[in-house]
Formats: C-alpha cells, structure tokens, sequence
C-alpha cells in the first residue's frame, strides 16, 4: 500500500487548523493527526489532497504491530531435559 497525503481539520476551542499527515488509509490519517491534536480540539474531517509537492506536517501513523507490547523471547526447550534448572522444576 503506498503513502498518500491527507488535510485533516481539527477544530478547537481557537477555531479550526489544518494540518497534512502522510497515510496509507484515511483512517489511519486521523491515527497521525491525533498525534499532533492539541488539548480541545477533535478531528472534524479528513480528505486526501494530491501528494506532488506536499509537505507533511506530521509523521505517519504507528501500525498496531508497533504500539503492542511484545512478548519476552524464551529459550529453546531441550527436550531430553539435559539442560533445566532443577531449581525450576
């Protein structure tokens, strides 16, 4: 999926701004937008603008793969139980 350019409006309690944030989806372009909303202000739309010559005003939105804790690594089991820690049995 490539990266497209979208105008999000965010209005707030000083009136509304627009700000461009790189995105693959719209929805995710409100992800990126949120980033940047300052206290107040919600998102009140959101349109994909051409992407030639844009300058975008905010970083692309995290994927949820990124933002989840991962899981520790673990050490490979030995399955003859040759090398277990007696003390974890």
């Amino acid at each position: 999926m490539s990266m497209r350019f979208f105008k999000v409006a965010l209005d707030g309690p000083h009136g509304r701004r627009e700000i461009v944030v790189p995105s693959p989806t719209e929805v995710q372009a409100g992800d990126a937008a949120a980033v940047e909303a300052r206290p107040g202000e919600a998102i009140a739309g959101i349109t994909e603008v051409d992407s030639e010559y844009q300058h975008a005003d905010a970083l692309p939105p995290t994927t949820q793969t990124a933002q989840m804790p991962q899981p520790p690594s673990f050490e490979p089991v030995d399955r003859d139980r040759t090398n277990l820690d007696p003390s974890r049995t």
